[in-house]
């Protein structure tokens, strides 16, 4: 899907995965993730992705960056 898309800015991009977030996420750990990302990493594990740093399963939508 990314092919189709004009480049993307690399605050749109998901951390864990490099690829533009469709459905963004704001997690306890204050950096923003592609949804189906971040809930599979929290299914692996109980620490953030970049700050290694225990953290909730609480996601809140991103809507400032899904605009």
């Amino acid at each position: 899907m990314d092919d189709l898309l004009p480049p993307c800015p690399d605050a749109l991009m998901c951390p864990i995965s490099q690829s533009r977030m469709i459905d963004p996420v704001l997690a306890s750990d204050s950096f923003t993730y592609e949804r189906s990302e971040i809930e599979e990493w929290l299914g692996k594990n109980s620490t953030s992705p970049m700050t290694r740093k225990v953290m909730n399963t609480t996601l809140t939508p991103n809507q400032a960056m899904k605009t």
